[in-house]
This record gives structure tokens, sequence and C-alpha cells, in this order.
């Protein structure tokens, strides 16, 4: 079972706040949003899931799990995501 986490200024992962349903091959995307009529003005299709756990503001930290454990992170946890490459 994968799940997302974010985690925001600087904190530590504590583990997955939403649980991603449904089947996914390789080469398939996932497309989450936090606000779904947005996303799908700019996107033109809808989303995979909306869910206000990922509404983060650019400097914030992705985690990935699958079974409890972290397997892909975007940006880096424990450090505050102001001035850093990932920031947008």
């Amino acid at each position: 079972m994968y799940g997302l986490e974010t985690v925001n200024n600087g904190g530590d992962p504590v583990g997955a706040a939403i649980t991603l349903l449904g089947n996914a091959t390789a080469e398939t995307f996932l497309y989450v949003t936090s606000e779904a009529i947005s996303f799908e003005d700019f996107f033109d299709f809808a989303p995979t899931l909306t869910s206000a756990v990922v509404n983060i503001n650019g400097d914030d930290v992705v985690v990935l799990y699958e079974d409890d454990i972290i397997v892909d992170v975007f940006g880096e946890t424990i450090v505050d995501g102001t001035g850093e490459p990932w920031e947008s």
C-alpha cells in the first residue's frame, strides 16, 4: 500500500497522511492536488486524487511510502526548504 505525506518547515517525516488506493502500472502517473478545479483549469484533465494534505507552499517536502517505508522523497527532510533547489 502506498501513501503520501508532506513535511513542513524542516520537520521529521512521521508517516503517510493519505493512502493511495487503486492500481497503477509502470509509467503510469497519479496526479494528487489540493484543488481539483484549479488543477483541471490548468491541465485540462481531472486529478487522480484531491486532498488538503498536499496543500504545500513550494518549499515543503513530499514523501512517498510503501507499506510504511519511505521509498521516495521530493526535497530533503529535516531541512527548511526556503531557498533550497526544490523550492518553487
